[in-house]
């Protein structure tokens, strides 16, 4: 039988009790998952509508006394929704319900409500007639008891649910210890057959292993000569020791190629011995050449090091006059800029002024006008004074009239008053107007020959930065002459400064040569040094290989093999097979 066929049947086993028990667990568990769900729908759904009718209930209570109390008609309003919602909660509540008394007991608290109804329709009749007396002795002896029986009732209904709660979660729960009994009692079954099962398989997987790790162990140590393992019944674990006795007889054979090969080792280290002498002498001589090349090509760089540096003062020096008639002529172009910025300033300072002038004769036309309207004005005014006057005597000769007139001319009085009072205003207002223009006048006047004055000196400042942006232009005229031969300085010196740079390139071109060819000459004189080393190691780890072989040929003694090996036991080595040495040209 295959291994494989053994773990699959005890797997099955063990996978079969996993269905059972997983099976009896699943029926347990949806049995008590559809009892809580039933639990769940029923009883805590109908305590909580029960709750919500309770509260509609106090609400409808509340709502009523306040529109008792203050009549207004959002509480009434309020008062008609809460009964609806009583009324849809109602029905919720009596489609969900089943046991007889717990139907009983909702229909005793729809009853309830409806008489509360009632009775509030009465207190609403009352109350719109203005019957307080009738209301307050309605409500005392009808509405507040009735609303205590509302509330009494639904506690009785909620009460009843949570009984029926508890008694189904007692029930859930006995469901649920005796599911934890069985499942218990299954696991406890699955153990002691896995157990069984996992007894038999391991008697019969691990006494063919434990003769196989044995053979092993023989063949670790160095003994081929131990007897071939028995063939187990079950095909794996056959296949391995068949594979074990055949890596033992393969092992075997190995070790007999492995003598001759170090056999063959043994002469080629003394021929690569002779080899490695050879190469040594002749690294010695190529080290000795380098050394000579390397010594040449110092001496040739520091000659080029001096020249450098002779190069790179002459280069200093020139980068110094090209730096200094940069700088010149960089402050000529910036003195230049800044005189050309002065003039155009002058400029528009000149522009400004003559606009200032222009400003100043406007204003100055605009006083004088401002001059002669304000004598208009005291003439208007004078001619308004000299009304109010003549209306003052009309006013008074209507006052004498009136008078005469007697009881008749007793309203016309009260006009010619009024009349002569205004025409006192206006002409106090027409000589307060006046002396204000009078006023304004002399300080137009003044204005305007201040203005005068500013309008001359505007003209002289004006002719001064005409003469100032004269001076600029000349000095303008010079900075730009300065600047151009400073810019030429500047260009020469540049171009001996790039000459310079040319023949530094170059000088460092030839250093570098001297360098690179000083550096190959110390590295290859470090290769041939290496190099002389490695001939030296080369020659070292020959005689280490010829130890070597001795060494294997002497440990390959060590193995106990069959019979059948034939000249391959223990001391019976071949002597090394010795080539022809090489010359030592």
């Amino acid at each position: 039988m295959k291994l494989r066929t053994v773990l699959t049947l005890g797997f099955a086993g063990v996978l079969v009790l996993t269905a059972v028990v997983g099976a009896a667990g699943w029926l347990q568990i949806s049995s008590v998952n559809r009892s809580y769900e039933r639990l769940i729908e029923n009883r805590v759904g109908a305590i909580g509508s029960i709750q919500d009718l309770r509260y509609a209930a106090a609400s409808e209570d509340r709502n009523i006394r306040g529109y008792l109390i203050t009549g207004q008609e959002k509480n009434y309003s309020a008062y008609n929704q809460d009964r609806k919602a009583f009324a849809a909660e109602m029905e919720r509540l009596q489609a969900g319900l089943e046991e007889e008394q717990a139907i009983r007991l909702a229909e005793e608290l729809k009853q309830l409500e409806a008489a509360y109804g009632k009775i509030v329709a009465q207190l609403t009749t009352l109350r719109q007639r203005g019957d307080t007396e009738g209301y307050s002795s309605l409500m005392v002896e009808q509405s507040v008891p009735l609303s205590a029986q509302l509330t009494a009732k639904a506690d009785e209904l909620a009460a009843f649910e949570q009984t029926r709660l508890d008694e189904a979660v007692a029930a859930s729960n006995e469901q649920v210890a005796r599911t934890r009994s069985l499942m218990a009692a299954v696991v406890a079954a699955t153990v002691l057959i896995g157990t069984f099962a996992a007894a038999w398989l391991t008697q019969r997987i691990v006494r063919p292993t434990r003769a196989t790790a044995r053979l092993s162990a023989e063949i670790a140590a160095g003994n081929l000569a131990v007897d071939d393992i028995e063939r187990p019944r079950i095909a794996e674990l056959g296949a391995m020791a068949d594979s074990v006795n055949a890596m033992k007889a393969r092992l075997s054979q190995l070790l007999d190629a492995v003598g001759g090969s170090a056999d063959e080792l043994g002469g080629s280290a003394r021929l690569l011995a002779l080899s490695s002498a050879a190469a040594e002498k002749d690294s010695v001589r190529m080290l000795e050449s380098v050394r000579l090349i390397s010594d040449s090509a110092a001496g040739q760089r520091e000659r080029m090091g001096d020249n450098r540096t002779a190069l790179e003062e002459g280069a200093l020096s020139l980068s110094g006059v090209a730096e200094s008639a940069s700088l010149t002529a960089e402050s000529s172009e910036q003195a230049r800029l800044r005189a050309e910025e002065g003039k155009r300033r002058m400029d528009e300072a000149r522009r400004r002024m003559d606009s200032v002038g222009r400003s100043i004769a406007q204003a100055a036309a605009s006083v004088e006008r401002l001059v002669l309207q304000a004598r208009e004005i005291g003439r208007v005014t004078d001619v308004i004074a000299g009304v109010a006057e003549q209306t003052k005597l009309l006013s008074l000769n209507a006052s004498i009239e009136a008078a005469r007139a007697g009881e008749h001319g007793r309203g016309f009085a009260v006009v010619a008053q009024q009349v002569k009072k205004l025409s006192e205003e206006t002409s106090a207002s027409s000589v307060q107007i006046a002396e204000t223009v009078r006023g304004m006048a002399l300080q137009a006047e003044e204005a305007a020959e201040a203005m005068d004055r500013g309008l001359e000196e505007t003209k002289a400042g004006s002719a001064e930065l005409e003469r100032t942006g004269l001076a600029f232009d000349g000095v303008n005229g010079a900075i730009a002459v300065v600047a151009r031969q400073a810019q030429e300085v500047s260009t020469a010196a540049e171009e001996l400064s790039a000459s310079m740079e040319e023949l530094l390139a170059t000088s460092d071109d030839l250093l570098g040569l001297a360098t690179s060819i000083a550096e190959h000459s110390v590295r290859a004189e470090e290769l041939c040094a290496a190099q002389r080393g490695v001939m030296q190691e080369v020659s070292a780890s020959t005689e280490q290989l010829r130890d070597m072989s001795d060494g294997l040929r002497r440990e390959l003694g060590e193995f106990r093999r069959t019979e059948a090996a034939g000249t391959n036991q223990p001391g019976s080595d071949r002597a090394p097979q010795e080539g022809p040495e090489p010359s030592a040209a």
